[in-house]
């Protein structure tokens, strides 16, 4: 389901990322290599990948490589 422009009723079809698409300047073979950059990838593909407060850094990063590559 495409956005729509509120005062438009067409779909916003620029604001939606494409099927497979990611972040600007992120390199998949390279990612994952910080907190921030699974920070930056939850927030551009609004999905928490299963992460919870608790988990520490290895966790995190597992559970982002899981999303990526099942």
């Amino acid at each position: 389901m495409a956005l729509c422009s509120p005062s438009e009723k067409k779909p916003v079809e620029k604001d939606v990322p494409l099927v497979g698409a990611t972040p600007p300047g992120f390199d998949l073979k390279l990612s994952l290599s910080s907190q921030v950059t699974i920070l930056d990838l939850i927030v551009f593909y609004n999905d928490d990948f299963g992460i919870v407060e608790e988990d520490g850094y290895l966790a995190r990063r597992a559970k982002a490589r899981d999303f990526f590559f099942p």
